[in-house]
């Protein structure tokens, strides 16, 4: 019997529910998305590493602030508190770019004494004219590099004084100094007054300096070693009379500046007197300059140049009709006895006793006089009376004697002296009569 073929079986085809589909493809995904936020993870890891590195900032640090254009006026507003506000920004912008030069700019790290700081030197060339830190930090949570000091190096000047007299006014690039640079004050002597010194700091390059007084005048003032300050000192002279000592702002000016004495003039000579001269150097300010005699007389000098005083002769007109009168009367009786129109009875009423020019009078020959019938006075004037001190005075006076020899013939006798008048208890006489001619 012929066996049946039996027919083979085919394996049955496997097949998914949804569901696990589902679940296989759900896990896909999580693995994929577990797979890429690890990466990014990575990724972000290390490109924050790879920024935190120091040399990411310090190329932004250099690029932004010294590659390119300088950016002078920023650099003018952070360093305006280390300038001299007496300073212009033109200055420092000049200053600045002359440390800054044509070089090629680069920039190296530095040793930084703290460890937390990384500190570089900008270079122009070889030449360095700038500084910056960073300081390692923090955000949030993120490690990181901060722009935490800069400086930049550009020339200044040492520190410089000026010393003047508090009334006047210091100037610096045409700007008046306030009281804010004053860093001492001082007394030179009396006649200068106080002495102001200003200190100057912190400018960049050799200043304008000039002085103002109160009358207007305007100078530049020169360095002085001795002081180690810039001063300026004016002189002034002063012109007066023998015998009458010299006071600037109320302070009397001692001999040691004395230039000239006993210098005679025509004027001075008629009062057996003589003048003198004083210069004076120093940082005054207003100037009061006077002569006093020692007897209460207080006596002001005109200016007669620039800080050139003179004292004029300080005749007393109100003497007039005291010293003034007498010496009129005096000078007439003394022309009486010459003619002998008078007598020495008359004399001794206006010339003292015992003196040279008494003696002179009354052994004086006056023949040529006598033979006249008459005299007469004309333009009989007393001037220049002055009072010398210890109730001693003079007076000039000038006249026209005529003396009439006969009616026809009158002889004209011009008379020009000058009488030294001694005064005792209200009482004048005369000590001394000198020609002028």
């Amino acid at each position: 019997m012929e066996r049946k073929r039996k027919r083979a079986r085919r394996p049955k085809k496997k097949t998914f529910t949804p569901l696990f589909t589902a679940i296989f493809a759900t896990l896909i995904v999580v693995c994929g998305a577990v797979v890429f936020a690890g990466l990014t993870r990575l990724w972000r890891q290390l490109d924050a590493y790879e920024k935190s590195l120091p040399y990411n900032y310090s190329d932004a640090i250099f690029e932004r602030y010294f590659a390119g254009d300088i950016d002078y006026r920023l650099f003018y507003i952070t360093e305006k508190q280390n300038i001299s506000p007496l300073e212009p920004y033109d200055n420092f912008q000049k200053s600045l770019a002359a440390s800054v030069g044509s070089g090629a700019r680069s920039y190296v790290s530095v040793r930084s004494d703290d460890p937390a700081v990384l500190k570089y030197a900008v270079l122009s060339g070889e030449a360095k004219f700038a500084e910056f830190e960073m300081t390692h930090t923090n955000i949030h949570g993120a490690a990181t590099w901060e722009l935490s000091a800069m400086r930049i190096f550009y020339q200044k000047l040492e520190d410089f004084k000026i010393t003047v007299s508090a009334e006047a006014t210091a100037y610096v690039n045409g700007l008046p100094l306030g009281e804010e640079y004053v860093t001492a004050r001082a007394a030179a002597d009396p006649i200068c007054g106080e002495q102001l010194t200003y200190t100057v700091r912190n400018m960049l390059f050799e200043p304008t300096v000039a002085v103002a007084y109160p009358n207007g005048e305007q100078v530049a003032p020169y360095y002085r070693e001795d002081i180690d300050a810039y001063a300026h000192e004016r002189a002034f002279t002063a012109d007066l009379l023998t015998g009458w000592a010299l006071t600037v702002n109320g302070e009397e000016l001692g001999e040691q500046y004395l230039t000239a004495e006993d210098i005679a003039t025509p004027e001075t000579s008629r009062l057996r007197l003589s003048r003198k001269q004083y210069a004076y150097s120093g940082s005054f300010g207003k100037l009061t300059v006077t002569a006093a005699d020692g007897f209460g007389r207080e006596y002001a000098l005109r200016e007669r140049g620039e800080f050139d005083y003179y004292m004029d002769i300080p005749y007393s007109p109100e003497l007039a009709p005291t010293v003034g009168e007498f010496s009129k009367n005096a000078t007439t009786a003394y022309c009486e006895y010459l003619t002998r129109d008078s007598t020495m009875e008359n004399i001794r009423k206006y010339f003292q006793t015992g003196t040279a020019t008494y003696e002179g009078i009354r052994t004086s020959e006056v023949s040529a006089y006598t033979n006249h019938i008459g005299y007469h006075f004309e333009r009989v004037e007393a001037s220049e009376m002055y009072y010398h001190g210890e109730s001693l005075y003079s007076c000039r006076v000038t006249l026209d004697h005529y003396v009439h020899r006969t009616a026809s013939d009158i002889r004209h006798f011009p008379l020009d002296v000058t009488l030294f008048i001694v005064e005792n208890n209200g009482k004048y006489l005369v000590r001394d009569l000198v020609s002028n001619a």
